[in-house]
């Protein structure tokens, strides 16, 4: 996996953080963008959203309104961040989750370790 560390922050998980995130399901993590990251997530965002949305409609329905279809076909930084990110290279530490994620179209497939069965989200 390639880190695109000027734009996220990778970090090994502690042991106590592993022990929780096995205990409870879940972890908080801060601070996953670089400024410069999160910036530029916003500016390739905001392009993306411009380019394709119209301005507000009251009568129009949510997807119409507030989803922005496959953004990360749009936005190479979303991309990034989806596929290479710091929450890939988290969840390839916590023993869930094989380190690999199959580069399909959406939902996204990952391998359990436990069971090497699929779980497709």
């Amino acid at each position: 996996m390639k880190k695109h560390t000027e734009l996220f922050n990778y970090r090994e998980l502690s042991p106590s953080e592993a022990g929780l995130f096995k205990k409870e399901g879940y972890l908080i993590l801060r601070n996953i963008l670089t400024a410069q990251g999160l910036d530029q997530m916003r500016k390739e965002s905001m392009t993306a959203w411009n380019g394709e949305k119209k301005d507000f409609d009251p009568s129009g329905s949510w997807l119409n309104n507030s989803l922005l279809v496959n953004i990360h076909r749009k936005s190479p930084t979303i991309r990034n961040y989806y596929f290479e990110g710091p929450l890939v290279y988290i969840a390839s530490q916590t023993g869930v989750f094989c380190s690999c994620v199959t580069r399909m179209p959406m939902p996204w497939k990952f391998t359990m370790m436990a069971s090497q069965g699929w779980a497709g989200w």
